[in-house]
């Protein structure tokens, strides 16, 4: 099994031990390195406040998002935590900001 493979099936472990209550949701952050056209890398606290991530967990009373929808979400909201190197954060599903359609 390759290295990669052996993250993700950690991260899903992980995520299976966490269920969200009431209307929270478990967002896995995105970690993109933002470059601007000239080829400058914008450091973490030069950016702005919002951020976009996947939805992996959903409490039992979320109305409007579901499990793999994408949002933007103030990154001074909710619970923060890194597990594996990957970033997540708790939030309520009224704190987001909105929701991306494919």
């Amino acid at each position: 099994m390759t290295r990669k493979r052996i993250a993700i099936i950690e991260i899903i472990k992980f995520m299976a031990d966490l269920n969200p209550i009431n209307n929270r949701l478990l967002v896995k952050m995105d970690s993109r390195t933002e470059v601007t056209q000239g080829g400058i890398i914008v450091p973490e606290v030069s950016r702005t406040t919002e951020t976009w991530g996947e939805v992996v967990a959903v409490g039992d009373k979320c109305e409007y998002l579901n499990k793999g929808d994408r949002v933007m979400i103030t990154k001074l909201q909710g619970t923060h935590y890194t597990h594996e190197g990957e970033d997540f954060i708790v939030i309520d599903e009224p704190k987001i900001i909105c929701k991306e359609y494919a």
